[in-house]
């Protein structure tokens, strides 16, 4: 009789140490199986100046769990992200001439990051701005048409006595406009028209000439 109530207590013994083992195996699964997120985005991005969005952040989760995006880093203050969309934006339109980031190089970093509540993961980002090109309503890159230290003139005829009529000193130079293309100048002349005898006291360019050359 004893001997029975020996294996009675061995196996009960022997079932509970097996449901504690079960329970801390399934315990140990549920917790790795958690998958961190990851990000589906560029390191690099190039933006024209005076735009605002910048690129939408993507992650993808195994799991399924929703993903929280946000930024951080050397530029983030500069941007804003939707936490549910992912979309990147600059708070202010970026200017090219006048850049806003840490070492005004035009060139913004920020760390992207997506993260399920459980785990995360980040990427550096660089966000390139670049000027404002010219385009069918406006053929030439003003701000690089004032901008003195970029038109890199040159002198095609200096100054001298107009011979028709005698009345005016001219000068005539080559001016670079824009780059319409990598690697591709535009330049045009200008003709600038002065009295005989008294000082001008400026100039006024009425009009520019037709397109002059291309040159790499």
């Amino acid at each position: 009789m004893s001997y029975k109530r020996h294996i009675t207590s061995a196996s009960c013994c022997s079932l509970l140490l097996l449901l504690l083992m079960a329970c801390s195996s399934s315990d140990h699964v549920t917790e790795s199986q958690n998958s961190v997120p990851k990000l589906v985005v560029s390191s690099d991005y190039l933006v024209e100046e005076n735009t605002l969005t910048v690129t939408t952040l993507q992650a993808t989760d195994e799991d399924g769990d929703s993903i929280t995006y946000s930024i951080s880093g050397v530029d983030s203050a500069l941007f804003a992200v939707n936490s549910a969309t992912g979309l990147l934006r600059f708070l202010s339109a970026p200017d090219h001439e006048q850049p806003q980031d840490h070492d005004q190089d035009n060139k913004y970093i920020i760390m992207a990051t997506a993260s399920d509540g459980k785990a995360s993961t980040s990427q550096v980002v660089s966000i390139f701005v670049k000027a404002t090109g010219a385009s069918v309503h406006e053929p030439f890159h003003m701000p690089t048409m004032m901008n003195a230290s970029s038109l890199d003139v040159e002198v095609l005829e200096d100054w001298h006595v107009d011979t028709i009529d005698g009345t005016s000193r001219q000068k005539l130079i080559s001016i670079h406009v824009d780059q319409w293309w990598d690697g591709v100048n535009i330049r045009v002349p200008v003709r600038l028209i002065v009295p005989l005898q008294n000082p001008a006291m400026g100039f006024v360019i009425l009009a520019l000439c037709r397109f002059v050359s291309a040159t790499k």
